[in-house]
Formats: structure tokens, sequence, C-alpha cells
């Protein structure tokens, strides 16, 4: 890995960790993003790291819509 790429993968991470309410497209498009720095040139790294991010996008949505439905449940008994 070049220095480059290691400096923008760790600003990445920073941001990243920086914005700890982000909404799940946002926090996906900075893990894809970091998948395209760190695996700049492997194919089948980015592509596997790629799946990481679509997974934990999948959980994030999940815990978001639960979040929610919570939220809203307890509106409702409240009523």
């Amino acid at each position: 890995m070049s220095k480059l790429s290691l400096f923008l993968t760790t600003l990445l991470f920073s941001l990243a960790s920086s914005v700890s309410y982000a909404d799940c497209s946002l926090e996906q498009t900075i893990c894809e993003t970091s998948c395209k720095v760190r695996y700049l040139n492997d194919t089948f790294g980015k592509m596997g790291c790629m799946t990481k991010c679509a997974a934990e996008r999948g959980v994030c949505s999940t815990k978001s819509g639960a979040k929610t439905a919570t939220e809203k449940t307890k509106e409702l008994i409240k009523d």
C-alpha cells in the first residue's frame, strides 16, 4: 500500500468515526470509498471489501428500522 493510499484510508476512517450518527447511506459511501482506495489495484480485494460494506449497510438499515418501530410503538402505547 502506498503512503498516499495509507493516508487517504486513515483520513476516511477518521471522518467515519467522527460522524457517529451519520445515516446508513453516508456510512456505506465512506466504506466503499475506503475500499476503492485501499484496494486500488486488487479487484478481488475491492469486491470483498465492497461486499462487507453492503452487509454493514444492511445491519445499519435494520437497526435504524427497529429503532423507528420501537419509537412508533411507544408513541402508540402512550396514546
